[in-house]
């Protein structure tokens, strides 16, 4: 269990984080997603516990494997003698080190140096010690920035093969929608350190259903995840077509880039998640 209740974080009276309340669960890939200089890697350092945020998170569990901006590992140690020495940091044993190696397909290069790493073997590595100590939540912060297209689709099937768990959280953060859409569970919309919708992945449509007052919806429970988003003029609710169809059948079917772009361009107030 992760539980983020009212966490806000300031940097000289900018708002960087505001008010971020949500449970995440096990066995679900989480994708973070929003522009640059949205509050992604801030959000994931207070999960961390690195920055001084407010508010309260609850962790069920502290074995924790995160991957935040460039993989850090010694240039002139070896793949393996990196995660020794990171398996020796978090107090683990690391008898099967070589199987973390595996996992994400370094099992040939355990005895290359990092610096002699390319990019994408760089960013494998990195994965590979966020697992270290069979991790019950896992931060994987733009994964496959720099990455060319066969890096990408590597780092893609590793996620969804071997980092996810049915003990597992893990959350992977993007600011291109693509490079979620192939791995991920639930969605989060993150814009100005809000989280403005969270939607459930799925093969079908979306849709955002404008209503007159969400009085009539906040303390209803749908038999499907949604948010309810407020502006300063209309209201939305915001989830899958085929359910909310059942609601109007005017509601407009819309694949996920569209419902993306259109729920950033809203001056959202407020949001209940459901």
């Amino acid at each position: 269990m992760l539980t983020l209740a009212n966490v806000s974080f300031n940097k000289k009276k900018q708002k960087i984080l505001q008010n971020i309340n949500y449970s995440f669960k096990e066995n679900k890939i989480y994708g973070l997603l929003g522009p640059n200089g949205s509050g992604k890697t801030t959000l994931f350092k207070s999960i961390l516990g690195v920055i001084n945020y407010t508010g309260e998170i609850y962790k069920s569990s502290n074995k924790l494997g995160h991957l935040i901006d460039y993989p850090a590992f010694y240039a002139n140690l070896t793949c393996l003698e990196n995660l020794k020495l990171h398996a020796n940091y978090i107090d683990v044993h690391y008898d099967d080190l070589e199987k973390y190696l595996s996992l994400v397909n370094l099992e040939d290069a355990k005895n290359k140096k990092f610096k002699n790493l390319s990019m994408g073997m760089k960013q494998r590595l990195g994965i590979s010690k966020t697992l270290v100590g069979n991790s019950d939540i896992v931060l994987l912060d733009e994964p496959t920035n720099g990455l060319d297209p066969m890096g990408i689709m590597d780092i893609r099937n590793i996620i969804l093969n071997e980092v996810k768990s049915k003990h597992r959280i893990t959350i992977v953060s993007s600011h291109i929608l693509k490079e979620l859409t192939e791995f991920t569970d639930i969605y989060l919309f993150i814009k100005n350190g809000k989280i403005i919708a969270h939607l459930k992945n799925s093969d079908g449509y979306y849709g955002l259903l404008k209503i007159k007052s969400d009085d009539i919806y906040k303390d209803f429970n749908f038999s499907f995840e949604y948010s309810i988003i407020q502006t300063s003029k209309e209201n939305y609710i915001l989830g899958s077509y085929n359910d909310l169809v059942k609601l109007d059948k005017k509601v407009k079917k819309s694949n996920l880039e569209d419902i993306y772009l259109n729920i950033m361009n809203l001056d959202i107030e407020e949001v209940f998640l459901k």
